[in-house]
């Protein structure tokens, strides 16, 4: 019995450095503080603690029957140690031509936090 117990512990110490890196690079659904359109911009509010900036994001678009999802996903994790302080992150037109029509309906699937500054 102490065998089993103890091949079923060096096993968990074995594989969990492995199974936890690859869980750091999923990608991670954005909470945002908010979201607007503009004439021709997507401006989303997000927190930023000292590293964040438009690089750090990327836009998951899928077409759907008559509208388009839109998720914005973190790529670049902000380890910074400031206070989180709301930035904006501008898509615009010309950056989405050809993947969405800011004019057509538009779904966010990314959750909204406001119970940050």
């Amino acid at each position: 019995m102490k065998r089993i117990g103890l091949i079923i512990a060096g096993l968990f110490i074995f594989i969990y450095p492995l199974v936890s890196n690859d869980l750091k690079k999923v990608k991670k659904h954005e909470r945002i503080r908010s979201f607007h359109i503009e004439f021709d911009k997507l401006v989303f509010t997000v927190f930023n603690s000292g590293y964040t900036d438009k690089s750090s994001f990327t836009l998951n678009i899928t077409k759907k029957n008559y509208f388009h999802e839109i998720e914005l996903i973190r790529i670049k994790d902000d380890f910074g140690k400031m206070m989180p302080k709301p930035i904006k992150i501008v898509f615009t037109q010309d950056e989405l031509k050809d993947r969405i029509n800011i004019k057509n309906p538009i779904k966010i699937l990314n959750l909204f936090c406001f119970n940050k500054l």
